[in-house]
C-alpha cells in the first residue's frame, strides 16, 4: 500500500485513531521504558533489534558495533558520536543491550539485544500493526504483528535494515510530524495533541491543555509549554487564554500529521511484505 491508498482507503479513520492512541500510549505502563518513545533512544534501540534479528557470527559486516551504530544513527539525522555513546550506555544500563566479545576477534566488541529488547520491541510492533489489522483485516502478517508473535517479530526486524532509507524518506516527507517527532517525548505529545482536539471543528483543545498533557505523557509542564512555543513560532498551533494552556492545531498540522501516519502505516506494510517473504517463501505476498 502506498501511502496514498493508505490514506483513500475507507477504513483509514478509523486505523489513524487507532494509531494516535497507541503512539500516545505505548510503553506509558512502565516509566523506565518512556525513554524508548524518545526518538534519538528509541532509534538506536530499534537499529539494535535489527541488527540483532539479521546478524551473522560467521559475517563481522552484520555484526552490530559501536561504528555501525554511529553510522547508521548518521543515517538517520543523529550526527553526535558522543550522544550516541550515551544512548547505547543506557540501553546497557537498563537491560536493553549487552556488551559481548565477538566470535571472530576478541578485540571487537558486539552489542546484542537482550530478551526485555525484544519484548519491548515487540510492543512498538504492535504500534504499527493494530491500525493495518483495522485496514486489512484479513492480512495474517498484521494480525500477527498486533498479536506480539515472536516469530514474526524476528523476520520482521531480520529485514527492517534493508528499509531503513524508507524510514529516513518518511521523516523527510512529513517535516511538520517530524519537528514534533524529533522533540523530547515528541511523539508522544503530538499524538496526545491530536486525541485532544479529536472531533473538534475548531481544533481547539481545553484548558488546562498543558497540565492535561504533561500528566499523560510522562513529562512537565513546563516542556508541554515549551513545545508547544515552538510548534506557534512555526505556524503549526496558536496558543491562548491565560500562559496559552489552551492550544489551537493549524489545519496544516492535523493534515500533516495523517500523512505521516499514512507514511508509517505505508513504511511498516513494505517491511511486513518483506518479512512474510522470508517466512512463507518468495513467492508470498
Amino acid at each position: 500500500m502506498s501511502p496514498a491508498d493508505v490514506l483513500a482507503h475507507r477504513r483509514f479513520e478509523a486505523a489513524y485513531e487507532t494509531f494516535v492512541d497507541e503512539l500516545a500510549g505505548v510503553y506509558a505502563h512502565n516509566s523506565r521504558m518512556r525513554g524508548l518513545g524518545d526518538f534519538r533512544q528509541g532509534v538506536c534501540f530499534q537499529l539494535l533489534v535489527c541488527f540483532d534479528a539479521s546478524r551473522n557470527p560467521a559475517d563481522p559486516a552484520t555484526l552490530f558495533t559501536t561504528p555501525r551504530v554511529v553510522e547508521a544513527m548518521e543515517l538517520m539525522g543523529v550526527r553526535n558520536r558522543r550522544a550516541v555513546s550515551d544512548l547505547v550506555g543506557r540501553l546497557r544500563d537498563d537491560g536493553y543491550v549487552t556488551i559481548e566479545r565477538a566470535e571472530h576477534d576478541g578485540r571487537v566488541r558486539e552489542l546484542r539485544a537482550t530478551d526485555k529488547a525484544r519484548e519491548a520491541d515487540r510492543e512498538w510492533l504492535q504500534v504499527l500493526h493494530r491500525p493495518l489489522s483495522i485496514l486489512e483485516p484479513a492480512e495474517e502478517r498484521f494480525q500477527l504483528g498486533a498479536r506480539r508473535d515472536p516469530t514474526y517479530q524476528h523476520a520482521y526486524r531480520a529485514v527492517s535494515l534493508q528499509h531503513l532509507p524508507d524510514a529516513s524518506r518518511v521523516m523527510a516527507g512529513n517535516p511538520k510530524a517530524d519537528w514534533f517527532v524529533q522533540q523530547t517525548q515528541g511523539a508522544r505529545i503530538m499524538m496526545t495533541l491530536m486525541q485532544a482536539i479529536r472531533g473538534r471543528v475548531d481544533r481547539r483543545t481545553d484548558p488546562g491543555f498543558y497540565a492535561w498533557a504533561a500528566e499523560r505523557c510522562a513529562v512537565s509542564p513546563p516542556h508541554i509549554r515549551k513545545v508547544m512555543s515552538g510548534a506557534e513560532e512555526r505556524g503549526l498551533v496558536a496558543l491562548s487564554g491565560e500562559k496559552g494552556v489552551t492550544v489551537e492545531v493549524a489545519p496544516g498540522l492535523e493534515e500533516g500529521v495523517r500523512r505521516w501516519t499514512a507514511a508509517c502505516l505505508s513504511a511498516a506494510d513494505l517491511t511486513s511484505r518483506s518479512a512474510w517473504r522470508r517466512l512463507r517463501g518468495p513467492t508470498a505476498t
